[in-house]
């Protein structure tokens, strides 16, 4: 009820937005103007060409304004905490988490749906995929990469400090200020980029999957419910 009432209602914050702009134009090698519109205050923004004023009731031309002009299917592969019930998993005869072969099959299970329902053309190729995750692993990371799926890749403005790790548990006072904000904004850019995807595939019982869910459904009227 609380996302009926009010999430679907929520846009993100002017910083939130551009920050994920760029990142999408990163992380998918693209214009930033392939990727959503620019406002006021964006590097590529002109008065007469962008310059249409936005009422905040303005429901329909804020959805335009927010539209995805891009196309990609995001991935929320949570595992860190969700690891600790690993045993518990096995015992429902589970597995602790999935293969990427297991992603692969419902990507092409999504893209398919996306055609049948004319939201994706039959003779388009495959989908950019964006993958997030806790996962430190690199050797995950880099069979990720072998299936050409992306990673998400930040703008300079949240680059962090040469040789910096994030430690699970490390004390908050361990970390500069600059560097906490900035890890904050890359977290909140990746739930973005998430939520602004054709279509979601997220972690079963995770918080934050049911989250993107709902943006990718709602906000993007699109697909979100690839759940494992």
């Amino acid at each position: 009820m609380a996302w009926n009432l009010a999430g679907k209602h929520a846009r993100w914050s002017d910083r939130i937005r551009t920050l994920t702009r760029e990142s999408l134009a990163i992380t998918l090698d693209r214009h930033k103007r392939e990727i959503m519109r620019p406002i006021r205050g964006e590097s590529d923004w002109r008065e007469d060409r962008d310059g249409r004023k936005h009422h905040p009731n303005d429901v329909k031309a804020l959805n335009e304004r927010d539209r995805i002009l891009t196309q990609y299917i995001s991935i929320h592969a949570r595992h860190g905490d969700f690891l600790d019930n690993c045993e518990a998993r096995k015992q429902q005869g589970k597995a602790c988490y999935p293969p990427l072969s297991t992603f692969e099959q419902l990507i092409e299970e999504m893209e398919d749906e996306l055609r049948n329902q004319g939201k994706l053309s039959w003779s388009e190729g495959r989908l950019p995929v964006i993958v997030t995750s806790d996962e430190i692993n690199e050797e995950w990371w880099t069979e990720v990469e072998r299936y050409g799926w992306k990673r998400v890749k930040y703008p300079p403005s949240l680059d962090l400090p040469p040789g910096f790790v994030h430690v699970e548990g490390r004390e908050e006072e361990g970390i500069a200020k600059e560097t906490y904000d900035k890890m904050w904004e890359r977290m909140l850019v990746e739930i973005a980029i998430q939520g602004y995807g054709t279509g979601f595939i997220g972690t079963e019982g995770s918080t934050m999957s049911l989250m993107a869910q709902r943006r990718v459904e709602h906000w993007q009227g699109l697909l979100g419910h690839g759940m494992w």
